[in-house]
């Protein structure tokens, strides 16, 4: 578990499950989020032992800031004509800092996957991944919270016209891709704050981009419905059913990939993503999670039909425990990728990707959950508003679909700038 998890450790006995217990809950709490793992032996839980370090113990406790690093952070952005904000899941807790940063260097927010919502969608400085990659060529700082800035350095490339800025509260991520010109290990949001306080000393007034980024996202929406059509309708029927801080699990399917720069999230942890680990049939399960943490939240999760079967049992664990989700899945009877991929990189022939698939309605009832089938998006829109009226247990929308339009063109984004980073 060592090289899966932040910490592991074993209890063996009563007398060090306490010690161990809190130190689990303060390696949770502190740095950057990743998971513990404790191990114990089924016959030390019938040993007692006296509880006397209680878990308040285990605090979050601040990482100090070093005030040198915000200072050289704060003199290239306020010195940057055309800077540039970058976000990940660590900067999740840190969404009024960021708008505030950004307003006040009217620098576009761009957000990964796992980042969206950190910055409301609506906001004319929040970005997706396709426009971000329009504006990296012209880029003269960035400032990278909480993310890893892999796509962009790897992918994107950099050169030295633009310089970069890495805040972070893990201190191995820091180095991990590339070096930058100044890291900050800092956690995302006092971070932040520390160096919008620097910037009122070094930043010149800025004139308001909004124009400049009404015009961008208007092309970006054009082209997202020239390209993905299909895939775009469907998430809009989606969001428009969706409650303003319900949440959307994506999934490893076609249009789980578009919803990653197309759907619009309007709050921090409303957009679910396995990030680039890519964990096909992870939807379900995870918007069973979503639902028992958040019981007063909508939940709409998709699938490919593939996916889905993956972790089609836990249609009973929702059931069983009457948990409210809503799983859409889109039914191509395929691998739909692994399809496209085959008939473009092997002249048409496909091999494994073709799927006899089981009526997903009436799998769904047999499990004793509601099954719905819907044809058109403003069905689905219909069905999944349907849906939400029922919390007594999970609803399945199959949505039959032939081949999707390509999105790889606005995923796999090319080289804008400089060299490979080393």
């Amino acid at each position: 578990m060592e090289r899966l998890t932040k910490s592991a450790a074993r209890i063996t006995g009563a007398a060090d499950a306490a010690v161990k217990i809190t130190d689990a809950f303060r390696q949770l709490r502190n740095g950057c989020a990743k998971p513990v793992a404790l191990e114990c032996a089924m016959t030390t839980w019938r040993d007692a032992a006296p509880f006397d370090r209680p878990l308040e113990k285990a605090l979050r406790e601040p990482v100090e800031i070093d005030l040198d690093a915000i200072g050289a952070a704060a003199r290239i952005l306020g010195a940057a004509r055309r800077p540039m904000i970058v976000v990940g899941v660590g900067a999740l807790e840190a969404g009024a800092a960021v708008r505030e940063l950004a307003e006040m260097l009217q620098a576009p927010v761009i957000s990964s996957r796992n980042g969206r919502g950190v910055l409301d969608s609506r906001h004319y400085l929040s970005h997706t991944m396709p426009a971000g990659h329009a504006l990296w060529k012209d880029a003269d700082a960035v400032i990278a919270i909480g993310s890893r800035l892999q796509t962009q350095r790897q992918h994107w490339g950099t050169d030295d016209g633009l310089k970069i800025i890495h805040l972070d509260c893990d201190r191995a991520a820091l180095a991990r891709i590339a070096p930058c010109d100044v890291a900050v290990l800092a956690d995302a949001a006092a971070g932040t704050a520390a160096l919008i306080d620097k910037l009122h000393g070094v930043n010149a007034a800025r004139v308001s981009r909004e124009d400049e980024m009404a015009v961008l996202k208007a092309a970006f929406d054009k082209t997202f419905r020239q390209t993905v059509g299909p895939q775009v309708a469907l998430l809009e029927a989606i969001r428009n059913a969706l409650p303003d801080d319900g949440i959307f699990v994506e999934e490893l399917t076609q249009i789980g990939y578009v919803s990653r720069f197309a759907f619009p999230a309007y709050g921090p942890r409303t957009f679910l993503s396995s990030g680039y680990q890519g964990t096909l049939g992870w939807g379900l399960a995870t918007a069973l999670g979503a639902k028992v943490a958040m019981p007063d939240r909508k939940i709409v999760s998709i699938a490919g039909d593939g996916g889905f079967m993956f972790n089609v049992q836990e249609l009973a664990t929702a059931v069983q425990h009457r948990i409210a989700v809503t799983i859409v899945v889109l039914n191509d009877n395929a691998y739909g990728n692994v399809k496209r991929m085959q008939q473009e990189n092997y002249a048409g022939r496909t091999i494994a990707s073709d799927l006899a698939n089981p009526d997903f309605v009436a799998l769904a009832e047999a499990f004793g959950a509601r099954g719905m089938q819907v044809n058109s998006p403003d069905e689905l829109s219909r069905a999944i508003a349907a849906s939400f009226e029922d919390e007594d247990g999970p609803t399945l929308i199959e949505v039959p679909c032939g081949e999707f339009p390509s999105p790889w063109g606005l995923v796999q984004l090319p080289r804008q700038r400089g060299a490979l980073s080393a």
